[in-house]
């Protein structure tokens, strides 16, 4: 157990984040006074009128292992909040011996940073001294966050933020709930007979928002959900051709459904998403071990992810995502590994990996009892 003493609670999800980086094992608490039990550390950080100052204990100890102070403009909180992780993260790697390779980076995109100074003329070199010297990254991972800037940048320059937008559509519907999903989605077989419905109310938002946006360029579309493929061919076909009579789809950079669940993936629907020429599909296994998707409720085969994805192919798709969730329920190391060989065999266009988050309103937090067992094995 660490416990954290605060006099103010600035940047409290800031000390609690990078403490638990260093001693992820260890359970984080915010207390006013010390406790008398037995403690792994005990941190306490003064904010005072120019100045932080910190004081690090170990175990019942009453003499600070460590202490700090640095002058602050409190006015500033962009700039105390990184000092205050410095001066944090220089205790913690003298106690622990550890580097964390993104330094103190969290609750960011890593990327956001060099992508914003590129924009500014700045040169890598410079990126590279703010980076290391602000937030005590790694060479290796400062390196890796400037290349993905660059070329995320090569595709978003010629975007022009004031006369430009993106358009986000959400389909509401699943063939069945995910166990760790927390997004508005309904059992398509329950509320089939109401997809009409949702569809007239979509088609009068879609004309109310081109209307507004009449002299503004349309550069993406996403459709999402829910899963928008869990619609049958029929109501796919009318959704497609709502958004063809509201928005110019011709002239989008990218436009991209998902086809997240593969048992909600047919030839047919296929067909349909090719001939309304959109541009990107996302078939997401979340894991290639079925033992996991049986738990998760996700209830499609292997097999299907791998039949789903080269009938895209078949069938001309040039540009297919695949979704993966590193740290589902009593998955290890070897599991994530064969999930990524797997994947690796089908050569998707991109993969994107999320981390599992346990959401308030998710299956998997509402019966959480049921599933202690794999949620300790993983932490």
């Amino acid at each position: 157990m660490i416990c954290i003493k605060l006099n103010d609670d600035n940047f409290e999800y800031d000390i609690y984040s990078l403490v638990k980086a260093f001693c992820p094992e260890e359970d984080i608490s915010f207390v006013k006074i010390r406790p008398e039990d037995e403690l792994s550390y005990f941190l306490v950080i003064n904010y005072i009128l120019d100045a932080i100052e910190l004081e690090l204990y170990k175990s019942s100890s009453s003499t600070p292992i460590d202490t700090g102070s640095i002058e602050v403009d409190h006015n500033d909180r962009k700039e105390t909040k990184n000092r205050l992780k410095r001066l944090i993260y220089y205790a913690f790697n003298k106690e622990t011996g550890k580097e964390l390779p993104w330094g103190t980076l969290s609750g960011i995109r890593p990327t956001k940073i060099p992508l914003r100074m590129i924009e500014k003329g700045l040169s890598d070199e410079e990126i590279k001294k703010y980076m290391k010297e602000t937030y005590l990254a790694s060479e290796k991972k400062i390196d890796i966050s400037i290349d993905i800037a660059r070329h995320e940048y090569g595709l978003i320059k010629d975007i022009n933020c004031e006369s430009d937008y993106s358009l986000y559509l959400g389909i509401p519907f699943c063939p069945s709930t995910c166990l760790y999903c927390s997004f508005p989605s309904y059992a398509y077989g329950i509320w089939e007979k109401r997809i009409d419905d949702y569809l007239d109310a979509l088609k009068k938002e879609m004309l109310f928002v081109a209307k507004s946006l009449e002299n503004k360029n349309l550069t993406t579309i996403y459709i999402g959900g829910g899963t928008p493929t869990s619609l049958d061919t029929e109501h796919l076909e009318r959704l497609l051709a709502i958004i063809e009579e509201a928005f110019s789809v011709d002239k989008t950079l990218e436009y991209t459904i998902e086809a997240g669940r593969p048992d909600s993936i047919t030839r047919e629907k296929l067909e349909v998403i090719k001939r309304h020429n959109i541009s990107r599909i996302s078939i997401n296994p979340q894991t290639m071990n079925q033992k996991t998707l049986d738990l998760i409720g996700r209830r499609h085969s292997i097999e299907q992810v791998i039949d789903s994805f080269n009938l895209a192919r078949e069938l001309g798709f040039l540009n297919i995502n695949m979704d993966i969730i590193i740290g589902l329920l009593g998955e290890d190391i070897n599991d994530l590994s064969h999930t990524l060989e797997e994947i690796k065999k089908l050569n998707p266009d991109s993969l994107t990996v999320h981390s599992l988050a346990i959401k308030r309103s998710a299956r998997l937090n509402i019966d959480r009892s049921e599933y202690d067992e794999y949620i300790m094995e993983n932490s």
